[in-house]
């Protein structure tokens, strides 16, 4: 019923801590840890928020990765910026509110997803590129004050696309 079922995602328990999860196209079959009488737990939902300081370099653990944070000049940025990298991003530094900071999704997060009129919820957008459910909480967002500004390895926000106007621009890079 779980490999035949339309929904996306589903789980389902089996005797002897064997839990057998659906993520789109893939059956995963994992012994689960015991708790209390053998019944399977469920892991606990990723949860992480740490400070960006520009320049800096930060390390998110959760995903395993490291990002780094740097300024450049506007002009080499400009060229630069016509490049399209799944690793890095750059920034229009001037429509950011400070303070920033890289954390896990929260439920109602959205973003307006460059060259987009309106916000998408993240969650509409994980669904939309078929990121498994499991890997979601995990994948860092760049935050400032109001929104999200970068979802790492995917997309950034309209509203910090760099211009020919923009005065300060921020690199950021998944290393």
């Amino acid at each position: 019923n779980l490999a035949r079922s339309r929904d996306p995602h589903g789980v389902i328990h089996l005797p002897h801590r064997v839990v057998v999860r659906r993520s789109y196209g893939e059956m995963i079959f994992q012994r689960a840890a015991a708790r209390g009488q053998g019944r399977p737990t469920a892991p606990d939902p990723v949860q992480f928020c740490y400070d960006v300081t520009i320049p800096g370099d930060v390390k998110v653990r959760e995903a395993s990765m490291v990002i780094r944070f740097s300024f450049l000049e506007a002009r080499t940025a400009m060229i630069l910026c016509r490049r399209k990298h799944a690793t890095s991003v750059y920034l229009a530094y001037d429509a950011v509110e400070p303070p920033l900071a890289l954390r896990s999704l929260q439920d109602g997060d959205r973003i307006q997803p460059l060259g987009m009129a309106g916000t998408k919820k993240i969650k509409d957008y994980f669904i939309d590129r078929k990121v498994p459910f499991r890997e979601r909480r995990a994948i860092p967002l760049l935050v400032d004050r109001h929104a999200v500004l970068w979802i790492a390895g995917h997309c950034i926000s309209e509203r910090v696309r760099v211009t020919p106007d923009t005065m300060k621009i921020v690199k950021a890079e998944i290393v």
